[in-house]
């Protein structure tokens, strides 16, 4: 059994803030307007991720917190190398 683990980057609004280069102010804005909204811990405190500042800097957002599952079958044991395919 593999186990992939994903690590995720939690950037402050500070530090947000200063690699996107507006104000903790300006972001508190955007998230009430909706325009970029913070993820919040269990204490409610507002963060950001790496595919948060993707988007802020408009770039797209990498797939990094997705999984992809592919599944195959073939309906013989003749058939099976062609799975390969």
């Amino acid at each position: 059994m593999v186990v992939k683990t994903i690590i995720i980057t939690m950037y402050k609004p500070k530090q947000f803030a200063e690699k996107i280069g507006v104000t903790v102010k300006t972001l508190q804005r955007w998230d009430n307007a909706g325009r970029l909204k913070a993820k919040r811990t269990l204490t409610n405190q507002r963060y950001y991720t790496k595919s948060d500042l993707s988007i802020a800097l408009g770039l797209k957002p990498k797939d990094e917190e997705r999984q992809i599952f592919i599944y195959c079958r073939v309906s013989g044991h003749g058939q099976k190398p062609e799975l390969a395919n």
